[in-house]
């Protein structure tokens, strides 16, 4: 598209589930006991000529397709905006309800009717943002914080990897990189007034003390940061980057603070880096505005035949009471570490519903271009490295990724990732791909501009 008047909206509205709703993100069930912060979708609509562009970012675990594209499907008739033309992303929070079937005995269950209401109030976020649409201004920029994301995969002495260090002796080697870049847009109305502010960072979650607590973990105080420096009125966004393999774990314990006060400091840097990225950057009134779709297929983990041996005698040994003989489970995806036997029947059932899901799936990647500002959308928790090789060979001057988008093809690890083994190689109903799924992604995204 053309530079044109650039204009600019943004809203939100409540997903926040009743009471008794079993909360995903851990691996025992918990049914909710109160509300410690609300859980928002959040919508910013940027337009120049034609359509808007919408980011929406939602307080959930993750989203499929099934329910991004029918909360699409609201806003193309009642906004008008093309479904290519908006992404919708979640932020990972690890206390907000379950969104994804897993299976009897398996993990937190969803309640159909929550998710049956949960389009339509997405959408709403959407089609309030655009009815807001105004004349207005953009800043762009990148900050970095320091002491807040660390790559929570570690190597062995014999190469293989462990998912967080947890109290082992000895010095921590972390697997592979982090980014701590924070990138940021700021919109303002033409006096100079904030509009909304959204930022961006790999960093998988910060939870809370009571996990049993509805809560948007450090997202909403993140939020609650920024309107105490530029206004309660601004929309306040954080979204997910390529955070698959990164959390805010210190494995040296150099700040001893966790749960919500940790959560509180954490928001709090990353809302003082993204103000401080767009603070003095220029602002222009005029920018491209573009967003579109890249086709993709995805392919499930090839599960072998010894492995659904090994799955159905599993689950015949606790069938016979027997679960206490239940041994760690070598199943083909676990390299160097096999999954420990608390969790054999949790992953030997996911692995039977995992050889039950189609072979492949047609998937979208979203890229939206704002001004200098490029924006890779991947459906799933995509490692760190798969984000710095796409910032790496970026045609933009500033670019991020919003992992956790219109899709959940769960973690998306390096084929180095895959052959070190840990638990985010681990493969379910949620976390289904094969090898090598990541770098397709990436290569398709590269290929894409490298033809433009």
């Amino acid at each position: 598209m053309t530079d044109s008047q650039l204009r600019v909206g943004a809203a939100e509205t409540d997903l926040t589930p009743p009471l008794g709703t079993e909360l995903a993100g851990l691996f025992e069930t918990r049914p909710a006991t109160g509300v410690e912060s609300p859980l928002l979708a959040k919508a910013i609509a940027v337009q120049a000529d034609g359509a808007p562009a919408v980011l929406i970012t939602c307080d959930l675990i993750y989203l499929p397709a099934a329910l991004t594209d029918a909360a699409k499907s609201i806003i193309a008739d009642r906004a008008g905006v093309p479904a290519d033309r908006i992404v919708i992303s979640s932020t990972h929070t690890h206390t907000g309800p379950a969104t994804i079937p897993t299976g009897t005995g398996t993990g937190a269950a969803v309640d159909p009717h929550y998710l049956a209401e949960l389009p339509g109030r997405i959408a709403e976020s959407a089609i309030l943002a655009c009815a807001r649409l105004r004349p207005a201004t953009v800043a762009i920029g990148t900050a970095t914080v320091d002491g807040i994301c660390f790559n929570r995969r570690y190597l062995t002495d014999d190469g293989f990897a462990i998912t967080h260090w947890g109290d082992r002796p000895g010095e921590p080697r972390p697997a592979g990189p982090t980014d701590p870049t924070v990138t940021a847009l700021l919109a303002e109305d033409t006096d100079g007034r904030p509009i909304a502010l959204w930022a961006n960072l790999s960093l998988h979650y910060v939870g809370i003390d009571d996990q049993t607590m509805i809560s948007s973990d450090y997202y909403g105080r993140f939020a609650a940061s920024v309107r105490a420096q530029l206004g309660a009125d601004v929309i306040a966004v954080l979204c997910n980057g390529a955070s698959g393999d990164i959390n805010n774990v210190d494995p040296r314990r150099r700040v001893p603070i966790t749960g919500t006060r940790r959560a509180i400091l954490v928001a709090r840097a990353v809302a003082g880096a993204a103000v401080a990225a767009t603070a003095l950057v220029e602002r222009s009134a005029s920018v491209t505005v573009d967003a579109r779709n890249l086709p993709f297929t995805a392919h499930r983990y090839p599960v072998t035949e010894d492995d659904r041996e090994l799955a159905d005698k599993i689950i015949a040994a606790l069938r016979q009471a027997q679960g206490t003989g239940v041994p760690e489970a070598w199943f083909s995806y676990a390299a160097g570490n096999p999954v420990p036997a608390p969790l054999a029947e949790r992953f030997a059932r996911n692995l039977l519903e995992l050889d039950a899901l189609p072979a492949e799936r047609p998937i979208a990647i979203g890229l939206i271009t704002i001004g200098d500002l490029g924006l890779v959308a991947l459906p799933g928790e995509v490692f760190v490295e798969h984000g710095l090789r796409l910032k790496e060979r970026s045609p933009h001057r500033v670019t991020a990724i919003i992992g956790l988008a219109n899709d959940h093809l769960g973690y998306l690890p390096t084929r180095r990732a895959f052959a070190e083994g840990g638990y985010e190689t681990w493969r379910s109903p949620t976390s289904w791909t094969r090898p090598g799924t990541g770098e397709d992604l990436v290569e398709t995204v590269l290929r894409e501009w490298e033809d433009a």
